[in-house]
């Protein structure tokens, strides 16, 4: 049976649910919807989901659930096929994939999400805030792949790494 581990832990205290975390092909207790793990955790590397609670933090306010845990989650559980607000609750409450303590209810999903729409300007358009977390997580994200080793496809001319496919003349 092939697995891998993932074994560097993240410093989000969100995170801890992948710190020994092995993804396996075959075995015993296998679950549909394996592959949603992979956004979630993605998420919590790069800090999507630290900076989704730290955007959506409001002073004196200790919410129950983890918003950047929540958010993410429901993320997580709409590209799992969740289409609506109690499939998102349905499908994190299954501990196989999102860990004990299960997901949120539906109405608690929705404040979360009222909470993020907040940050939404007339247009539409995130707030400064909210770009410059999302800036910020894009930069970590270019930085962790730029920290991998490039293959052959990512090298550009001359043998060096490029961010760009190369330019065909």
């Amino acid at each position: 049976m092939k697995s891998i581990a993932v074994v560097s832990p993240s410093p989000d205290p969100a995170a801890g649910w992948s710190n020994r975390l092995r993804i396996a092909v075959g075995g015993q207790g296998l679950i549909a919807h394996a592959g949603v793990v992979l956004p979630r955790l993605l998420a919590d590397r790069i800090g999507l989901t630290a900076g989704l609670r730290w955007l959506v933090a409001r002073r004196g306010f200790d919410p129950r659930r983890d918003r950047g845990r929540l958010l993410t989650d429901a993320v997580a559980a709409l590209v799992a096929g969740a289409s609506c607000l109690s499939d998102v609750e349905a499908l994190t409450r299954q501990e196989a994939l999102f860990g004990p303590g299960g997901g949120a209810s539906d109405t608690t999903v929705l404040r979360a999400l009222d909470e993020l729409a907040a940050h939404l300007g007339t247009d539409g358009l995130p707030d400064g805030r909210w770009a410059r977390m999302l800036a910020e997580v894009r930069g970590q994200g270019v930085d962790a792949g730029h920290r991998r080793q490039p293959g052959p496809a990512a090298r550009g001319e001359g043998g060096r790494a490029s961010a760009h496919p190369p330019r065909h003349r």
